[in-house]
C-alpha cells in the first residue's frame, strides 16, 4: 500500500479500474444519478494504490511525487507491469477503464479487435468446414491489441503529467533490469516443460 499525503478531494475522486470486456473503443459518458442525502464533510485526506509487487508501488510514488494524478498513476503501473509482472500488465492485450472525474463517470474501452484484414470465411476451409486450431494458433489467430492505445487515451484526457513522464519509470525497469522474482522464471520454464519445441517470449533480466 502507497499513501500519498496530497490533501485534494478531487485527486480522491479519480478511479482508475482496468479489466476486460465489451469490443468497440471510446469514451462512453452518462448521467450519474445522485442518491438525495444531505452532503458530507471530507474525512479523506490521503489517497491508496494497491498494485501487484513492489516495482509497480515504487512508480505510482514517483508519479505522485512529480505532480501526477491517479489516472497518470494507473497508467505509469500499467506499463511497470508489462516490464516487470507480465499476468498483470500486458501491453500486448485489451481490456477496458472506468473512471469517476470531476463528478462526472466515463467509460473507455479498448479491447482487441479483429485486423483490417480479417473475413467472416478466414478459418474455413473451401467447402465451408472449420479448420480446426486456425482460430488459436498462428498470425491468423491474434487480435490488434488495444491497451497501449487504451492508456495513450485515458492519459491524454485526464492526465495531469507528459507522456514521456509516465512511461519513464517501465522504460527504466526495461533497460536497467530489475530483480526477478521465482514466479516470473517458473512462468518463463512453463512453456519449455509443457512443449519443449515451443519456444518461449518471456525473458527475464536482473539487476
Amino acid at each position: 500500500m502507497l499513501l500519498n499525503k496530497e490533501p485534494r478531494l478531487r485527486s480522491l475522486a479519480l478511479g482508475a479500474i482496468v479489466a476486460s470486456a465489451l469490443t468497440t473503443a471510446g469514451f462512453v459518458e452518462t448521467t450519474p444519478a445522485h442518491a438525495k442525502t444531505a452532503a458530507q464533510q471530507q474525512v479523506l485526506t490521503a489517497s491508496a494504490v494497491a498494485v501487484a509487487d513492489k516495482y509497480a508501488a515504487d512508480t505510482a510514488e514517483q508519479i505522485f511525487k512529480q505532480g501526477g494524478n491517479v489516472v497518470d498513476a494507473a497508467v505509469a503501473i500499467a506499463f511497470t507491469l508489462a516490464v516487470t509482472y507480465p499476468e498483470a500488465g500486458n501491453i500486448g492485450g485489451s481490456g477496458f477503464m472506468t473512471l469517476y472525474v470531476d463528478h462526472r463517470p466515463y467509460f473507455l474501452d479498448y479491447r482487441e479487435r479483429a485486423p483490417l484484414a480479417a473475413t467472416r470465411n478466414m478459418y474455413l476451409d473451401e467447402k465451408g468446414g472449420v479448420i480446426k486450431g486456425m482460430s488459436l494458433y498462428g498470425h491468423r489467430a491474434v487480435g490488434v491489441p488495444g491497451t497501449v492505445d487504451g492508456m495513450w487515451e485515458a492519459q491524454k484526457r485526464f492526465g495531469k503529467l507528459k507522456w514521456k513522464q509516465v512511461l519513464a519509470p517501465a522504460i527504466k525497469y526495461a533497460q536497467d533490469g530489475f530483480v526477478v522474482d521465482d514466479q516470473l522464471v517458473a512462468r518463463r520454464d512453463e512453456p519449455r516443460r509443457i512443449s519443449p519445441a515451443r519456444p518461449t517470449s518471456i525473458s527475464t533480466s536482473a539487476a
